[in-house]
């Protein structure tokens, strides 16, 4: 599972491809961006200042909640970090937690690591 949390999450591989730039540490957006008071406090999460809870993003779609989480780990290259979006539906909420953590479910026996 410590191979989920190593640097270059693909979910920045995808955000620099949905808008045509290249990934970077200092965020490949840093141009077109709008920085908002809540970056700050979503920057300290993801680097791990801010430490010892757990914290929950909710808000009305398109609010920008993915783009913060992205943006904060575009500086520190995803590491330490690992993303999903959530579901309703428990099974495929399961397989995106698997993707996530780099985890692997079978019915019925233990949990097996993929590599």
């Amino acid at each position: 599972m410590e191979h989920a949390f190593d640097p270059g999450d693909p979910v920045l591989d995808l955000a620099a491809e949905a808008k045509g730039s290249p990934s970077s540490k200092t965020g490949a957006s840093a141009a077109k961006w709008i920085p908002r008071n809540e970056q700050a406090k979503i920057d300290a999460i993801v680097n791990g200042t801010e430490q010892g809870r757990y914290y929950l993003i909710i808000g009305e779609k398109g609010t920008g909640k993915s783009s913060m989480l992205i943006e904060a780990m575009q500086k520190v290259d995803g590491e330490g970090v690992s993303m999903l979006e959530a579901h309703s539906d428990v099974e495929i909420f399961r397989i995106r937690l698997g993707r996530a953590l780099d985890f692997e479910y079978h019915e019925g026996t233990s949990f097996r690591v993929c590599r």
